[in-house]
């Protein structure tokens, strides 16, 4: 459902990254403290996933009609992404839950979304929110692999916060865990062993909304990857698929903006 760069882009084109300033960051709370990949141990199982009903009713979200034509199903990625070259055990960042405009198809059909995974070729594990039309809100976790696609969905944090989204391999032996805020949410069965990480917004509609404005930009702070034994700067790449409509600034190793330029908030 909610495709990994590496996965979903088939027919797209890498276009040049221009150069832009850091833009509209909002004051942001403190932090909780960070994973550390502990020690083998049990863990309580996940709550049960949140029930999927697409609201008739209009959100109160933030940013704007972008009014651009909708093409679904094409898919435009706007974050970062980093490969160490070795395996990776997981990365975590502290994402602001904005609420974009998404172009309404039906209740369910189209959505905007922002997560965090790591993968190999074209396989991921990721966990992020994700918001359909009218508001309809959602943490949800994935895992694509050579057994397809497995989406589930969980209550989603409130509008306008902060959250740490975490996915971790082998932090359980065998596993992929999904946390947020340190919490553990969902643990699925890790069949690759992966060596990239990715931070991105993803948009499925050109009338959709990537997240964030120009003067209210959706950020990635505190921004880490696990390899080599320990948490590093994540410090990747950026990468804009429409820089004519969407924007990035990296103002740190750890910290990542993004908007749209059609909003300003």
């Amino acid at each position: 459902m909610t495709r990994s760069r590496w996965g979903g882009l088939v027919t797209a084109v890498t276009l040049a990254l221009p150069l832009v300033l850091s833009q509209g960051l909002p004051a942001q709370a403190a932090s909780p403290a960070r994973p550390y990949m502990p020690a083998v141990a049990a863990k309580a199982g996940p709550p049960a996933p949140a029930a999927r009903i697409g609201r008739p009713d209009a959100g109160g979200g933030d940013g704007c009609n972008p009014n651009r034509q909708n093409d679904f199903k094409y898919i435009r990625y706007d974050g970062w992404d980093r490969n160490p070259g070795t395996t990776v055990g997981g990365v975590y960042s502290d994402i602001y839950n904005y609420s974009p405009w998404v172009y309404y198809i039906n209740a369910t059909s189209s959505w905007v979304s922002n997560w965090v995974a790591i993968g190999a070729s074209s396989y991921y594990a990721q966990i992020g929110w994700l918001e359909e039309p009218h508001g309809a809100r959602y943490i949800f976790t994935e895992t694509f692999d050579h057994n397809g696609d497995n989406v589930r969905y969980f209550s989603p944090e409130p509008i306008n916060s902060q959250s740490y989204y975490d996915v971790l391999f082998n932090n359980t032996p065998g596993e992929f865990t999904f946390e947020v805020n340190n919490s553990v949410i969902d643990v699925s069965t890790a069949s690759f062993t992966p060596n990239f990480g990715e931070t991105y917004g993803e948009t499925h509609s050109h009338a959709d909304q990537m997240p964030g404005g120009y003067n209210q930009n959706e950020y990635f702070t505190d921004t880490h990857i696990w390899y080599s034994g320990g948490w590093h700067s994540f410090s990747g790449s950026p990468y804009d698929q429409s820089p004519s409509d969407y924007g990035n600034s990296k103002p740190s190793g750890t910290e990542l903006l993004i908007w749209d330029w059609k909003c300003p908030n």
